[in-house]
């Protein structure tokens, strides 16, 4: 049962368990005036119950009662989770030191002897009252370090290094898996918690501050109880007496296991590909700057290979992106796994190795080789690798070649920083594509004027092209049933001041691979058709205009609308406009190529087949494009009159267009001999030197006005003899 006082709201429940009644009697009195809330039970066993029910702030437990004494009452109260920590006050008769360091022994707080002074308990019980919440307020405060220790991964420690004993904290316990009962083992067995590899370090870390220092810091691994492995960050300060010996060692360790993880994984992110788990540019370009350094101590040489996959945008353009991504992850296996013996690899900058393969982007790969007593040893690397490459490999079905073109530079004698290696090898690089791809070339000084060289025509092609500086020249066609000049191709010229005259297989392929070509090609287009327009307009009113169409202009989303424009811009009739394409411009992307060559032909512009014969799968493309015209090549007509086959297969190009209802021009044709046998198999129209070289708009006006007063060229004969800048 319970009493409270009636004058005020109790602070605190008080419980006595004694059986003597009197002894409740009064307590109850005294301590309810007090201003306590008071429950009581006549022996150890309701004691306990009531503690349970009553779940007081204090109790009052006598010591010899029938049954369960005050000792195995302390006992069991002190066993519950509730009980551990609520101040217990023995009552006790008793004043032999036996039986208050029994009670102590048990979990009591305090004791008072008998017969109670009434006055002094009741300041006794608020004293402990108080220190009972100053102590849960410490409790409370080691119970929230706890948790943030246990939140940080960390844990505390103090270690007696006279005695060797040591204490750690329940989050220490936790992070190496000890029982939190567990003892600590002694200082000098910790160490075989600490991973063999860094015993050493760490103990010798302690030691060296022990003797002469006052703090230590250290990362470490750790093996705990259950035999995983961690990495431990531990500080640790000593303490020492007067005079100045070492007398104890405190600290913390810190689990750092994930944040070391993560570290790693950001460090890894930030040297490595994501797609092939090589190395990348900024962990390629570090360890080629260390790798010079370190040669430069050994007296060895060491290469750089940059490799470039040939047409790997085909790839991509025809099976899409996702094969182009697998072809990549092939080829940095291939790359792996044919480079042997001694030409040991390494995935990422980390790893101490002789070779390192990196990705530096797109289809661009590099592999250095340090420690080479020969640069020979370089291009056999190179060998292997194009060896491995140019296997078959399956993507979505398909089983695909693929080539890769290799350029190699040698420090010191190609370069003596890691930038100049680099590019030097990317320079020899782009001289293997030029040599036929497929194969590697070392790098040699001459390349680097040829570079800067191709640099400068590029800037001086750009600010011509900006500034409107090209000429537009006409080579007339002439049609053989009639005689007549029925039309002309457009042809580029550019004459600098610098450099004079730069002819068109110059600068083509340079404008083709720098992505020039579009505006170039927009810059003839519009030029001629204007031109072509007034000729028109004075009276050839069937006069038909071919422009040609690289490879790259067909790739281009916005070749339609740029036509588009420019015939709405200039007027021009597109029925009298013939685009000229060759077969390799279609090999790059099929689809792409028939859906824009079917939008031309749906606005009446006329398609040509330039170069018939030398490209791949002609056949197929006449039967798969919108073809009207075939151009033969004059690699073909060059040989008629020589007794070579080239008249068998001019001759059947002939038989084949006649056959698909197509018209033919042959070009090139520079004397009679070939005029007369492509008028016998009734070829429909030449074009060549025999009629005219390509002329200014000035001069071939000139030359229409002529040909306007006489009827036809055949009444004429205007020869000219051939020069090499022919057709």
């Amino acid at each position: 049962m319970s009493r409270m006082g009636s004058s005020h709201a109790p602070s605190s429940r008080l419980l006595i368990v004694d059986d003597d009644p009197l002894i409740r009697l009064v307590a109850c009195e005294r301590l309810t005036a007090a201003g306590f809330e008071v429950g009581e039970a006549p022996n150890g066993e309701d004691g306990i119950v009531a503690f349970t029910d009553f779940k007081p702030d204090l109790i009052l437990l006598d010591v010899e009662m029938p049954g369960l004494d005050g000792f195995g009452a302390c006992d069991a109260i002190r066993s519950t989770p509730l009980g551990r920590h609520v101040p217990i006050l023995i009552l006790t008769g008793l004043d032999d030191v036996t039986s208050i360091e029994q009670a102590f022994d048990v979990g009591a707080t305090d004791f008072v002897s008998k017969p109670l002074n009434w006055t002094l308990l009741v300041h006794r019980i608020r004293y402990m009252l108080r220190a009972g919440e100053s102590f849960q307020e410490v409790r409370s405060q080691q119970i929230r370090l706890d948790d943030v220790q246990r939140y940080a991964r960390l844990g505390s420690w103090e270690i007696d290094l006279a005695s060797g004993e040591t204490w750690g904290s329940d989050g220490l316990r936790e992070l190496t898996g000890l029982p939190g009962q567990a003892e600590l083992p002694l200082a000098r067995d910790l160490l075989d918690w600490i991973h063999p590899r860094d015993r050493t370090a760490v103990a010798d870390l302690v030691l060296e501050t022990i003797r002469e220092g006052s703090v230590f810091s250290i990362d470490h691994r750790v093996v705990a109880v259950e035999g995983t492995e961690y990495i431990f960050h531990t500080e640790g300060r000593v303490h020492r007496q007067t005079d100045g010996k070492a007398s104890t060692l405190e600290g913390f360790s810190q689990d750092i296991t994930d944040r070391r993880h993560a570290e790693e994984r950001i460090r890894f992110l930030a040297y490595s590909d994501s797609l092939t788990g090589l190395s990348n540019r900024a962990a390629f370009k570090h360890r080629l700057g260390s790798a010079i350094q370190s040669q430069r101590r050994t007296q060895k040489s060491l290469a750089v290979l940059f490799l470039d996959l040939d047409h790997f945008k085909r790839i991509n353009d025809t099976l899409g992106h996702s094969s182009g991504d697998q072809l990549l992850q092939h080829v940095a296996d291939q790359l792996i796994s044919c480079i042997r013996g001694s030409d040991c690899v390494a995935r990422n900058a980390a790893e101490n190795s002789d070779v390192m393969i990196s990705r530096l982007g797109g289809d661009e790969f590099t592999v250095l080789l340090e420690g080479m007593d020969d640069p020979s040893e370089a291009g056999g690397v190179a060998r292997r690798v194009l060896d491995s490459i140019s296997r078959p490999i399956l993507l979505e079905g398909h089983e695909v070649l693929v080539t890769a073109s290799i350029g190699i530079a040698v420090w010191p004698s190609d370069g003596d920083d890691h930038e100049s290696l680099l590019r030097n090898a990317d320079l020899a690089m782009y001289h293997a594509k030029e040599r036929g791809r497929a194969n590697f070339q070392y790098y040699r000084e001459s390349l680097n004027a040829h570079a800067l060289e191709r640099l400068e025509l590029e800037g001086l092609l750009r600010h011509a092209i900006q500034e409107d500086e090209l000429v537009v020249y006409y080579q007339p066609k002439m049609e053989l049933a009639s005689g007549r000049v029925t039309g002309c191709e457009a042809l580029v010229r550019w004459t600098t001041s610098e450099r004079g005259m730069i002819y068109p297989d110059e600068f083509i392929p340079m404008a083709e691979s720098t992505g020039l070509i579009s505006a170039l090609g927009e810059c003839v287009l519009r030029k001629a058709c204007r031109q072509v327009g007034a000729w028109q307009a004075g009276g050839l009113d069937d006069f038909r205009l071919a422009v040609n169409l690289s490879p790259r202009q067909l790739r281009d989303d916005r070749l339609v609308a740029t036509i588009d424009d420019v015939l709405r811009e200039t007027g021009f009739d597109p029925r009298m406009l013939e685009l000229e394409i060759t077969e390799t411009a279609l090999i790059h992307s099929e689809e792409q190529s028939l859906a824009v060559l079917e939008e031309l032909r749906e606005r009446g512009i006329r398609i040509s087949l330039d170069d018939f014969g030398t490209g791949y799968s002609s056949l197929s493309y006449l039967k798969r494009f919108p073809v009207q015209t075939l151009k033969i090549d004059k690699s073909f007509t060059a040989g008629i009159g020589t007794g070579s086959e080239d008249e068998t297969i001019t001759a059947a190009i002939l038989s084949i267009a006649r056959d698909l209802n197509l018209r033919v021009v042959a070009e090139g044709i520079e004397n009679e001999t070939q005029l007369r046998f492509l008028e016998g198999r009734h070829c429909d129209e030449i074009q060549g030197y025999l009629l005219s070289p390509p002329l200014p708009a000035k001069e071939f006006s000139r030359f229409l006005i002529e040909q306007g007063s006489t009827g036809s060229w055949v009444g004429t004969r205007l020869c000219r003899e051939p020069s090499s800048d022919g057709n």
